[in-house]
Order: C-alpha cells, then structure tokens, then sequence
C-alpha cells in the first residue's frame, strides 16, 4: 500500500478548498473583486447582493430605512462619498433616489 506524503495531501486539501470557494458566490464575488477595477456607478452597489445595503448578509427592512433616512437628507449630504458600505445604489445607475429603496421593499416582498 502506498502512503501518501504530506506534500501531496496539501495540494489535494488546497484543490478541495479552491473548488469549494469558487462555487460559494460570495468567495467567488470577493475574489474577483480583488482582480478588477471598479467604476465608481457600480461602487455604490452591493457586488453580492444589490439590495443588501448594509452588507450584513440578508436584505431586511433596515436596508430600506437606511436609504429612505438617507433620502431624507439634504441634497447636499446625500452626495455618494466616502467607501461603502453602506451601499447606497441598488440599481446600479450611479445615483441615490427614491427608486433605490423601492427595490430594496419589492425585495422584501418576494
């Protein structure tokens, strides 16, 4: 019987561990992320997960309140600045408006 060395034990735990990471779509996501450069439009929106705007992982009610607080502020303190999260731009287009945190409660309702 043949014995495996540890050499080869992890290369096969290290293949296991990259062919369960490229099917999981949130390693997935993250990892691509770190190979491209990102548009600022597309900054403000939540690569894994568009309507999850606080990237806590589930899309609840509190992403909404968050946008619609936000959208409650003067324009001025509504300028998309600074590093997400939270990520303000659910549909992708480059700006935040009311349209946001309608996906986010369509969302919710599915």
């Amino acid at each position: 019987m043949r014995r495996w060395s540890l050499r080869a034990v992890l290369l096969v735990l290290l293949l296991i561990a990259a062919v369960t990471a490229w099917y999981s779509p949130r390693i997935r996501e993250m990892i691509a992320g770190w190979f491209r450069e990102t548009p600022d439009e597309v900054r403000w929106q939540n690569p894994v997960e568009p309507h999850d705007v606080d990237d806590d992982g589930t899309v609840s009610p509190g992403d909404a309140l968050t946008l619609i607080n936000r959208l409650n502020q003067p324009e001025a303190e509504r300028a998309l600045a600074g590093d997400p999260p939270p990520y303000w731009d659910v549909d992708g287009d480059g700006h935040l408006t009311s349209r946001d945190a309608i996906r986010v409660v369509e969302a919710l309702d599915r």
